[in-house]
């Protein structure tokens, strides 16, 4: 209420940097606000990783994956530590077709 309050106190004395920081304040203090930005998929594999995960289970490289996806090996290597992280994966030696096909088959449901 406070933060509403000193926007609308802001705002009429034209301190537009002033009312928007409280604007922003605001934003983040209220769940019901929409977020900007790509939509996250929490504990879910999103769709790049799974491509990726695809790949690294059948032992490529992270340039081989790299070069068929047209990614940097950087963009591959960040995408494959955070797959191995959201599958509870020690390392990318444990991965395979059949481990990827049962996990997306039980996230599915």
């Amino acid at each position: 209420m406070a933060l509403s309050a000193a926007e609308s106190a802001y705002r009429t004395l034209n301190s537009v940097a002033d009312a928007q920081r409280c604007r922003r304040s605001l934003a983040r203090c209220d769940p019901g606000t929409p977020r900007r930005g790509r939509r996250g998929y929490g504990q879910a594999l999103s769709p790049r990783e799974i491509e990726v995960v695809r790949l690294a289970a059948r032992n490529l490289t992270n340039r081989e994956i790299a070069g068929k996806l047209f990614l940097s090996a950087r963009t591959v290597e960040v995408h494959v530590g955070r797959a191995l992280q959201k599958l509870d994966l020690p390392s990318r030696s444990v991965l395979s077709e059949e481990l990827l096909r049962e996990h997306l088959s039980t996230t599915k449901r």
